[in-house]
């Protein structure tokens, strides 16, 4: 009802403007949601209309994820070096092919180190062009201002557009996103043993010996707890005590994760459940 008074002021002047580059993320945003809320609803949907409800797996997400978020990175790592209404000047189209080389130059190096799948190293590029883009605006903001001292020009830098990298915050964040979902997703191994007390096994590149299974009786819950060693491949064995709590009260158990974490990754353990004499899941 409102659409005439909603017509843009005027038409976008190119592809390469800011405005588009924003059009285009938006439209993709708004898809990733429709999919979401899809996906979401179509279980208790399906029930009330079929009378059987049908769940979908993290293929349908992810086949939609993949396609519209590596363009939505793309889109956003360029933005900051794009223009309102207008082409990027020149200084800024040669930062930005610095800035596509440096990232390319990322992506090998991932590709260097291990990663094999093309969407990590999609990912690895289009972040590293993120980071590359966000240094080349501000050297090129610093440079605007005729000072001696770069401590000072780069504080007068922050100062004078303060609520434009409070902005470019949001896609730091984004790309920790797109890293974290690509990760989790992607570098994952799972695996479920049943183990004896004191039997070892070799998995992930790390020795895994079942020590012992703990149980405790506290006021308020009964604790089964298993002991596990695990010695890496490289560094120091540590213990994880995954466990599982019987609580009295509510008579429902609760399952306790033992995670051991560094900057490579996560290990985590999970105590699904005991058979008696000794072996556990």
């Amino acid at each position: 009802m409102r659409r005439r008074e909603l017509v843009a002021d005027s038409p976008i002047a190119s592809i390469l403007t800011r405005e588009s580059f924003i059009l285009f993320s938006t439209v993709l945003l708004v898809l990733i949601a429709v999919v979401t809320t899809a996906g979401t609803l179509i279980v208790p949907v399906s029930g009330l209309l079929f009378g059987r409800r049908i769940t979908v797996g993290p293929a349908f997400y992810n086949n939609v994820l993949i396609a519209a978020g590596l363009p939505i990175l793309a889109t956003m790592a360029a933005a900051p070096l794009i223009r309102w209404g207008s082409l990027p000047s020149a200084s800024q189209v040669n930062a930005l092919k610095v800035a596509a080389c440096l990232a390319i130059f990322g992506g090998m190096v991932s590709f260097a180190v291990g990663l094999r799948s093309p969407i990590a190293v999609a990912v690895t590029t289009l972040v590293s062009f993120v980071a590359c883009v966000l240094v080349a605006c501000f050297i090129l903001d610093v440079r605007r201002f005729v000072e001696f001292n770069p401590i000072r020009a780069s504080l007068r830098t922050l100062n004078t557009h303060r609520r434009q990298y409070s902005g470019f915050l949001v896609h730091i964040g984004f790309a920790c996103i797109a890293v974290g979902i690509a990760g989790s997703s992607l570098g994952t191994q799972r695996n479920e043993v049943m183990l004896d007390e004191g039997q070892t096994i070799e998995w992930a590149g790390r020795s895994i010996r079942y020590e012992v299974l703990v149980q405790r009786e506290l006021p308020d819950k009964l604790v089964a707890e298993s002991v596990l060693r695990v010695t890496p491949a490289t560094g120091r064995s540590y213990t994880l005590r995954p466990a599982r709590h019987l609580h009295l009260l509510q008579n429902e158990w609760t399952t306790e994760v033992a995670i051991h974490s560094t900057w490579a990754g996560d290990f985590y353990t999970i105590l699904n459940s005991g058979e008696g004499e000794g072996r556990s899941a």
